[in-house]
C-alpha cells in the first residue's frame, strides 16, 4: 500500500554512491565549509547539548551581509526533480546571537546547487525554507530541525555542484550540523520492504512486546485493521495502555545482508488524536537499542494524516535474522497506525569517509581541474567506455568532449577514487 508518492527513479546508483551526502563536525574538521562573499565558518564545542543535537561539535556561521555557506565536500547529485533518488535535504539550525542586523525572526534559508565558482542565480537555486527558526528572543542556541524538500525544487533538471546554503538576514550568527539528503524510501533495488500488511487478514495480531524483552507481552493491543482513511487497504492499529510497549517484527534479511549493511527505516505513522503526536520512538533489534529520542517528547507529525517517518539507525547487531520493534512512549496512551515498514540499503557501502572525501573535482570552462595531483586520471561516459586517460596530472582539457555526464576515475596511490561531472 502506498500512503505517499514519492520519487520512482535513480539516474543510476553508480552516480551516487561516490558523493558525500552527509557532514558533521565531530572530526573538528570544516568538512568544506566556507563562507562566499563576507562572514567566517568557524567549528566550535557545541553549546547547546540538550535538545535534539548531543553531538560535541558543530559549524559556528557569522554571518555578515547575507554571507552564503557553501560545502565543497557535500556533492548534490545532478537528477530530475520528479525523479530525484533523495527525498529531503535536512539540517540542523540555532540562532546563536546579534552581529549588529535587524529584524532576526524567522528568516529563510535559500538553498543552492553549485557547480563551479557560486553565482547563486536562478539555475543554481534549488528553492527556499521559509523559517529557520521563530522569535530569535525566544530560540537563542535552541537547535531546530530543518528541511528542504527535493521535490519541490523548481527545476527541471537539479544541477549537480556543491551545496550552498544562504540564511537571509543581513547580520546574525547561527549554528549549523549533520546535514544530509535523505534517501528515498521508494521501492528499489536498495530498499527492503519489511511488511505492508496487505496479506495479512483484519484481525491479526502482531506480537507486543515490551521494548526491552523478545518475550515479555505489554499491555494493550496491536492488531491489523482498516486503513483509517482507506477502507480498502490495511495498516497495524496499535492501543497502548501503559508505556513500553513494541510491534514486532520476525526479520530475515536476503542471504549475505546483515543490520550492519543497512543505514535508515522508514515507516509511515497515523495519530487521530493530536493528544498522542508529542511521543518518544524508541527502536530495538532484538536486545539492541538501534534508535531512541533520550529525552523530551517531540512533535510526531500532524493528526489526521500519515506522517512518513525515516530514522538513522546506529549500533546494529550483525544479524541476519532478528526482531525488530518499533514503539512511541507518551504522556497520553493514544491508539496510533503503522504502515510501509522498509530498511534501507547504505549505497555507499563499502566506500570509507577517506574515499567519499577524498577526490574534488571543478571545472573552469573547458578545463577539469582536480584538488591534487593524481597517478591516473580515466574518463567514462554513461555506457561505460573509456573516453579519456592520463597519467601525473591536475587536470584535464575536456574541450572535446560531448554535453554530457561522465564518471572521473582517479587512482591515489593503491586507491581507486571516483565522482562525476557534467559538461
Amino acid at each position: 500500500m502506498k500512503k505517499i508518492t514519492l520519487f520512482l527513479s535513480f539516474l543510476g546508483a553508480v552516480l551516487f554512491c561516490s558523493a558525500q551526502t552527509k557532514i558533521s563536525f565531530e572530526d573538528q574538521a570544516l568538512n568544506g565549509a566556507a563562507t562566499v562573499y563576507g562572514g567566517t565558518a568557524t567549528v566550535i564545542a557545541n553549546p547547546a547539548t540538550s535538545g535534539i543535537n548531543t553531538s560535541k561539535y558543530c559549524l559556528d556561521v557569522v554571518n555578515d551581509g547575507y554571507a552564503p555557506v557553501k560545502f565543497s565536500n557535500f556533492t548534490v547529485p545532478t537528477g530530475s526533480s520528479t525523479s530525484y533518488p533523495y527525498v529531503i535535504l535536512k539540517f540542523k539550525i540555532a540562532y546563536k546571537g546579534y552581529n549588529g542586523g535587524s529584524d532576526l525572526d524567522y528568516p529563510q534559508i535559500d538553498v543552492y546547487s553549485s557547480a563551479v565558482s557560486p553565482t547563486l542565480d536562478a539555475t543554481e537555486k534549488l528553492g527556499s525554507i521559509t523559517s529557520a527558526w521563530g522569535t530569535h528572543t525566544a530560540d537563542s542556541l535552541v537547535w531546530k530541525s530543518v528541511q528542504f524538500t527535493m521535490s519541490a525544487s523548481t527545476l527541471a533538471t537539479i544541477p549537480n555542484g556543491m551545496l550552498i546554503l544562504k540564511v537571509a538576514k543581513s547580520k546574525c550568527e547561527y549554528l549549523l550540523d549533520d546535514i544530509e539528503l535523505i534517501p528515498s524510501p521508494v521501492t528499489g533495488t536498495n530498499i527492503l520492504t519489511i511488511t505492508n500488511f496487505e496479506s495479512n487478514t483484519i484481525g491479526d495480531a502482531i506480537p507486543y512486546y515490551k521494548y526491552w524483552s523478545t518475550t515479555s507481552a505489554a499491555s494493550g493491543t496491536c492488531v491489523v485493521a482498516a486503513d483509517p482513511l482507506s477502507v480498502s487497504t490495511k495498516a497495524l492499529c496499535i492501543t497502548p495502555t501503559d508505556y513500553n510497549g513494541t510491534a514486532s517484527f520476525s526479520v530475515t534479511l536476503p542471504t549475505g545482508k546483515t543490520l550492519t549493511n543497512y543505514d535508515r527505516l522508514y515507516f509511515d505513522m497515523y495519530y487521530s488524536n493530536s493528544n498522542g503526536l508529542n511521543a518518544q520512538p524508541y527502536i530495538y533489534a532484538d536486545a539492541t537499542l538501534i534508535y531512541q529520542v533520550t529525552s523530551g517528547y517531540p512533535l510526531q507529525g500532524t493528526s489526521g494524516v500519515w506522517n512518513p517517518k525515516d530514522y538513522e539507525l546506529s549500533g546494529m547487531p550483525s544479524s541476519n535474522s532478528f526482531l525488530l520493534k518499533i514503539g512511541y512512549t507518551s504522556n497520553n496512551s493514544i491508539a496510533y497506525y503503522l504502515d510501509n515498514i522498509k530498511l534501507h540499503e547504505s549505497s555507499s557501502t563499502g566506500l570509507s569517509q577517506k574515499q567519499v572525501n577524498l577526490l574534488i573535482i571543478s571545472r573552469n570552462d573547458n578545463t577539469l581541474k582536480l584538488n591534487m595531483n593524481v597517478n591516473k586520471v580515466e574518463l567514462v561516459d554513461l555506457s561505460g567506455r573509456s573516453v579519456m586517460q592520463q597519467s601525473n596530472v591536475n587536470e584535464l582539457n575536456i574541450s572535446n568532449l560531448s554535453n554530457s555526464v561522465y564518471l572521473v576515475k582517479a587512482k591515489i596511490g593503491n586507491e581507486t577514487f571516483t565522482t562525476k561531472f557534467i559538461k
